[in-house]
């Protein structure tokens, strides 16, 4: 069994009971037999500073206008494992009920902080847009009203298309267990949780999601903002233009949706290449004319 220690902005993190770490690299220093140090570095202290504003912000604005949310992805991890950031990690990821989504739109008429994104909204301190609060979408399963998924992206006239929640499969929660989430603490301040997030972190992550570390590959791609939203906003204009081209079924729209999830999630890792992904399309929509 491994012990791991951290800092964050003065703040002690001991996580204890490792078993593996998985991908690990020259921030972990080893520092004595099964006992390892985290190097934080000054830069990130101050993402990780930025970010619990950010957060303390959109608390305050959730409860002024009842807006219910919860923690998910590796915010929900963190906040259960590490009582606040994993600390390879770099942004804050919530989910939020459709029934509130009127509500956001128009948050982000009446302030700058607020964008809306191809499968959500992000948060974050105009001008800037890192670091930022992922805000997703959740809705009742058609197939299962007690169930919440990922669903996007919304269109304009509000039809949902599911492919993320088709993709992130595991990332679903009951309904039950979001309308009276649990608080838990979270760096110096706090965090909202679904009841059983033991069940939705062994259904994403593993049963041994305690145990086993994933230093994640997806910072870097945090921190290249510009070419992120670059992608997402081909991918909702494309979403768009192509509902309108084949729009005789919904499921031809899933599978388009599925298509352009995909290309974006294919391309989430490497540097950006326009010229290949708008070849892609067009592939794509010669296969769709011959269908």
């Amino acid at each position: 069994m491994y012990k791991l220690k951290y800092q964050i902005n003065d703040l002690d993190h001991e996580i204890t009971g490792i078993t593996e770490i998985v991908n690990a690299n020259s921030n972990i220093v080893k520092i004595k037999e099964n006992e390892y140090l985290y190097n934080v570095t000054e830069n990130e202290n101050k993402i990780f500073s930025e970010l619990i504003e950010l957060l303390k912000s959109w608390t305050e604005i959730a409860e002024k206008y009842e807006i219910n949310w919860w923690a998910v992805g590796g915010t929900l991890l963190g906040g259960v494992r590490h009582e606040g950031f994993i600390p390879w990690d770099n942004d804050i990821d919530i989910g939020v009920h459709y029934k509130d989504y009127d509500k956001l739109i128009n948050l982000s008429k009446m302030d700058n902080n607020f964008k809306i994104e191809t499968i959500g909204f992000n948060y974050s301190f105009f001008p800037k847009l890192f670091p930022n609060i992922d805000i997703f979408i959740y809705d009742e399963d058609p197939g299962n009203k007690d169930i919440l998924k990922m669903c996007g992206p919304i269109m304009e006239n509000k039809n949902k298309l599911w492919y993320f929640g088709d993709i992130f499969k595991g990332e679903e929660v009951k309904k039950s267990e979001i309308e009276n989430v649990e608080v838990v603490k979270f760096e110096s301040f706090r965090l909202n949780i679904p009841k059983n997030a033991d069940l939705f972190l062994s259904n994403t992550y593993g049963i041994d999601y305690k145990t086993k570390l994933y230093l994640s590959k997806h910072v870097n791609v945090h921190e290249s903002v510009s070419e992120k939203l670059k992608l997402r906003s081909i991918a909702y204009n494309l979403i768009n233009i192509i509902d309108h081209y084949d729009n005789e079924k919904e499921d031809k729209n899933k599978k388009i949706s599925f298509f352009l999830a995909n290309l974006m999630l294919q391309h989430f890792n490497k540097e950006f290449d326009l010229i290949d992904i708008l070849q892609q399309i067009k592939d794509f929509l010669i296969s769709r004319q011959k269908n």
